[in-house]
């Protein structure tokens, strides 16, 4: 017996075209992934960790008008398609391909935006090249283990508590 409802659904197959990105050369081998437009300061746009450069393809529209916008896939991340590489430390990989990237692609100094892994990502980059950054704009970044190592007087959880109210 039929309920008689029935969903219509209408799907505008333009808007679900993706940009064909760019290759970056690795020079120690494998190839990055990116999409950029716009012009002017340049904004650097990190993915989280199941991301890829894709997953900021909104912000790019809306960004591009003002700003140089480049957002990349990191070398384990789609559409990349990197040999596996074995490390301790992955990041430690990650802040190395996005030095040689950003040397590569546009040598002046960046807005970074990351979010999760990517925030991250931009706030060790930043520590290591202070000249290359504009700014930093870290949405959620992975710091839980960073949090319980700090100082009880210093760290996040002591200064939220001591300003709770009681």
């Amino acid at each position: 017996m039929s309920s008689g409802v029935g969903i219509s659904v209408y799907l505008d197959t333009a808007a679900c075209v993706m940009p064909t990105p760019k290759q970056f050369e690795l020079p120690g081998g494998g190839q990055l992934h990116y999409l950029e437009q716009g012009q002017g300061q340049l904004v650097l746009l990190l993915h989280g960790g199941m991301g890829d450069c894709f997953s900021w393809s909104p912000q790019i529209d809306a960004m591009a008008a003002d700003f140089h916008v480049i957002s990349y896939s990191r070398y384990a991340s789609y559409p990349n398609q990197n040999p596996p590489r074995q490390a301790t430390h992955p990041i430690i990989l990650d802040v190395a391909d996005l030095t040689a990237f950003h040397d590569g692609v546009q040598r002046g100094a960046a807005n970074l935006v990351g979010v999760s892994y990517g925030a991250l990502l931009a706030l060790l980059y930043a520590r290591q090249h202070p000249e290359k950054i504009l700014s930093l704009t870290l949405v959620e970044p992975p710091l839980h283990q960073w949090a319980c190592r700090a100082p009880a007087a210093s760290s996040p959880r002591a200064s939220a508590a001591s300003s709770a109210p009681a």
